[in-house]
């Protein structure tokens, strides 16, 4: 009996994922150690990590939605210290935002919530402590 062997087909096999029906996911916030808490009148720089769990079950890769993301900074009092403003791109998936503090911020942790839409997909993420400010 002759060896039968099927051609393997790459298009049975391959599928198409619309850009925009990929859901940006908020993978990690990072301050540096050092940033986590502060004297009122240093920056802080806070990075966040992007990534599309959609497109590939099980893995994660870095993603940049269709818009920078975004940052609203919140005081210990839990007013809004800055509105929804963009984000910084380092790299693919990657981006930072500079937050210079006053001498006259109150003393206590400061949280943020990132906001990051793709198409018509938008991700939302819960509040995050980022920095503290320590009193004197």
């Amino acid at each position: 009996m002759a060896e039968t062997r099927a051609i393997f087909d790459k298009g049975v096999f391959s599928f198409s994922f619309d850009v925009v029906d990929i859901v940006p996911i908020l993978l990690r916030v990072n301050v540096k150690d050092v940033l986590q808490r502060i004297e009122a009148g240093q920056a802080v720089v806070i990075i966040i990590h992007i990534g599309d769990q959609t497109t590939t079950y099980g893995r994660t890769y870095l993603f940049n939605p269709g818009e920078f993301p975004e940052i609203t900074l919140y005081k210990p009092d839990n007013t809004v210290l800055l509105a929804a403003t963009d984000m910084d791109q380092i790299e693919q998936g990657i981006y930072r935002h500079r937050q210079q503090t006053s001498v006259t911020d109150l003393a206590g942790a400061y949280s943020a919530v990132f906001t990051a839409v793709n198409g018509s997909m938008t991700m939302k993420s819960r509040k995050h402590v980022v920095y503290t400010i320590t009193a004197l």
